[in-house]
Parts: C-alpha cells; sequence; structure tokens
C-alpha cells in the first residue's frame, strides 16, 4: 500500500478506493466514526 495511517477502517478504504471501488454509506458512517488525525 502507498499510503498508510495505522488506522485500519481508514487503511481499508483507502486501498479499496485507490483500486477503483466505491464506498458505500455504511463506509462513510465508518470513517467518519474515527479519530481525525486517522483521516
Amino acid at each position: 500500500m502507498v499510503y498508510e495511517t495505522g488506522n485500519e477502517t481508514v487503511d481499508d478504504a483507502l486501498e479499496r478506493v485507490l483500486a477503483g471501488e466505491r464506498l458505500d454509506r455504511t463506509d462513510g458512517l465508518a470513517l467518519i466514526a474515527q479519530p481525525v488525525e486517522a483521516l
């Protein structure tokens, strides 16, 4: 992976987006629940 934050939720979403996938509402809700520093 090119970018790693150390936060599994953020890293997973980033990897999927870079692979061309679209995130859904559940992904978005999981991301906004993460600490700001991880984003």
